[in-house]
């Protein structure tokens, strides 16, 4: 007969109820130890891969746009491992984005890599062709809370968001960015290992 003790039993009660209840299935891949806090509203999880321990907290929202206005598109949306996103994460993916490993992303971020067409000609704006490009943020980039990222950005690695910034641009690795539209505040001097302003 098989004894387990109080602790380990607990213990594994908790992990087969995070699966059971954080782990949603569907997705293309849900790497080891990855969780996605709920609730949560997530549509065509097929075209979604996540890495091994990553973590989304509660209330994330993310869209997948397979069509628009009669056209049909394939986006996918690749997270990588040791992920963390915070609270009320607001994604819409139309083409291609990738989150790279290590990164952090803070609370109420909203990434979007497709925009509305605002032709005052072309009838009711939600009838209107969306506009997408693919959005890259590379390993080790720190974003931080009520930010927006928009279509065809690039963060390069080990890149610093500020706070309420709107990022509508691409910025180089080790580049501390900030504002709206955000701007290159500080760039990380490799040589002296510090973060050195921009004049």
């Amino acid at each position: 007969m098989i004894f387990i003790k109080e602790g380990h039993m607990i213990k594994l009660l908790k992990k087969i109820i995070k699966n059971i209840l954080f782990r949603p299935l569907g997705l293309k891949k849900f790497g080891k130890n990855s969780y996605i806090k709920r609730p949560f509203n997530i549509n065509e999880r097929e075209k979604i891969s996540i890495g091994s321990n990553s973590f989304i907290h509660n209330n994330c929202e993310i869209i997948m746009i397979s069509n628009n206005v009669k056209k049909v598109f394939n986006p996918k949306l690749i997270i990588g491992d040791n992920i963390y996103i915070g609270k009320f994460f607001h994604l819409h993916c139309m083409s291609n984005i990738v989150i790279g490993n290590g990164c952090v992303i803070s609370d109420n971020v909203f990434i979007s890599a497709a925009s509305h067409s605002f032709d005052p000609y072309c009838g009711n704006i939600m009838q209107q062709e969306l506009t997408f490009a693919d959005i890259v943020i590379c390993d080790n980039t720190f974003i931080g809370r009520n930010v927006f990222i928009g279509q065809g950005v690039v963060l390069g690695e080990h890149c610093v968001v500020g706070a309420n910034s709107v990022v509508t641009k691409s910025f180089e690795p080790y580049s501390m960015i900030g504002g709206i539209p955000a701007k290159v505040l500080k760039r990380y001097d490799q040589i002296k290992k510090e973060w050195i302003k921009i004049a």
